[in-house]
């Protein structure tokens, strides 16, 4: 580590801080596997990005992109925007690269996800589904059976939760709200699964409470919008993954045989400082 030692890294205050003290501090805070790690997946990224000859973004694009972002931090104007970038420390030039690299991300995530993305959506696609509830809370178990039984005899669930949630002492509160199937309780969205919008479910016990449900709408996952850009991002994040662990990585001088055996590494790091 003693190399480490003589390598200058920041001054502050007229104190210069060599690269085995800031790594110290990072070790220290528990901040080193992390920076570590995130210098490997930078790397990775930017190795990739340099060696394929598809991912070529337009000047418009770039342009566009530099457009909205000032719209979006309110930056539209010439002064404040250029006092901005000096408060960042860049210049213009400096920004544009950052947008021309984070579109060429996002175009190599495209790339990279999709072979697997309809699979992974298929895969899913129970979890992603959305329903939308009408439901009522009620005091007790017995309750919300009598609630359940009185809407199979009047068929008509709102004016039961209105009787209820309206009484003299109200012994329900009604609540409006859309899930995803993979947040409900499996024994809620096995009952689900057999019923269509309009259906009752119920009396169920959800966390200790009684409900009764009414299904308001069934939505099915579609593969486009933020869906499709977090499925994505899931498969890139697995890809990066992948191509860590067949790195070769040093920490100094020494060889290690997997990016994971850093971490011995960095545990003998405070002792030989």
């Amino acid at each position: 580590m003693s190399d480490f030692e003589q390598i200058s890294l920041l001054t502050i205050d007229n104190q210069s801080l060599s690269l085995g003290t800031v790594l110290q501090y990072f070790q220290l805070s528990g901040k080193l596997m992390p920076w570590i790690r995130d210098i490997l997946e930078q790397h990775i990224v930017f190795q990739t990005i340099q060696s394929r000859n598809d991912l070529n973004i337009l000047e418009s694009e770039v342009d566009q992109a530099v457009i909205n972002f000032r719209i979006n931090n309110q930056l539209s104007d010439a002064d404040v925007f250029e006092q901005w970038l000096i408060n960042q420390g860049i210049d213009f030039a400096v920004l544009r690269s950052r947008f021309v690299i984070g579109l060429k991300v996002d175009k190599l995530k495209a790339l990279i996800a999709e072979p697997n993305l309809q699979a992974l959506f298929d895969q899913q696609k129970l979890a992603l589904d959305q329903v939308e509830l009408y439901y009522m809370i009620a005091a007790s178990q017995e309750i919300a059976e009598e609630i359940q039984h009185k809407i199979e005899q009047e068929s008509n669930f709102e004016k039961v939760a209105r009787e209820y949630a309206l009484a003299e002492e109200p012994q329900v509160s009604l609540v409006r709200r859309t899930f995803s199937l993979a947040q409900l309780p499996e024994d809620l969205r096995a009952a689900i699964a057999q019923k269509q919008a309009g259906d009752t479910v119920g009396a169920i016990e959800v966390e200790q409470r009684w409900c009764v449900f009414r299904i308001e709408a069934v939505v099915p996952a579609v593969l486009e919008g933020e869906l499709k850009l977090a499925l994505q991002n899931q498969l890139f994040e697995q890809w990066v993954a992948d191509q860590i662990q067949q790195l070769s990585v040093r920490l100094g001088g020494s060889q290690l045989a997997e990016a994971s055996a850093v971490e011995t590494e960095e545990r003998e790091l405070v002792a030989t400082m």
